[in-house]
């Protein structure tokens, strides 16, 4: 019994593990020759931030942006939107405010590119229920694909 749990589970994760390699390959064909609208310049980092979902495409999320001095607003975006500005190396903070706010407070590095995926509640409409720093080629391809995009002026 123990033994066919076990090949059961090797099954499950070789499957699950080839999947993986599916996506990752299937992004990389998708988003090859891709070029995103900006890089950083030197010592500096570019943050993208995403909201590839079309759930409550009506809902604005206004985003911030702290870098320890103060928040600054740097626009407002919708479904299959996103917006992006550059930043100096260091620590910064992304706020995502709509009925209630949420930060995602991280450190780049000069040169590095990261993209914030935001998630909202359908169940509370317009709540925003989190942001998570997700893989460089999914983020790449949800700008590929975004409906829209603005770069911040602020």
């Amino acid at each position: 019994m123990k033994t066919k749990i076990v090949v059961l589970l090797a099954v499950i994760f070789l499957i699950a593990g080839v999947a993986i390699a599916g996506t990752i390959e299937t992004l990389q064909k998708l988003t090859e020759g891709y070029q995103l609208p900006a890089e950083p310049k030197e010592g500096n980092a570019m943050i993208y931030v995403l909201r590839p979902s079309s759930d409550l495409m009506g809902e604005n999320l206004n985003i911030y942006h702290d870098n320890g001095t103060g928040e600054t607003y740097k626009g407002a975006i919708k479904a299959s939107d996103y917006l992006y500005f550059e930043v100096p190396a260091g620590k910064h903070c992304v706020i995502s405010e709509n009925t209630n706010k949420k930060a995602l407070c991280f450190k780049v590095e000069a040169k590095e590119t990261i993209f914030v995926q935001q998630n909202l509640s359908a169940a509370k409409t317009g709540e925003v229920e989190g942001m998570s720093i997700i893989d460089p080629l999914l983020g790449k391809y949800y700008v590929s694909v975004a409906r829209s995009h603005k770069l911040s002026q602020q």
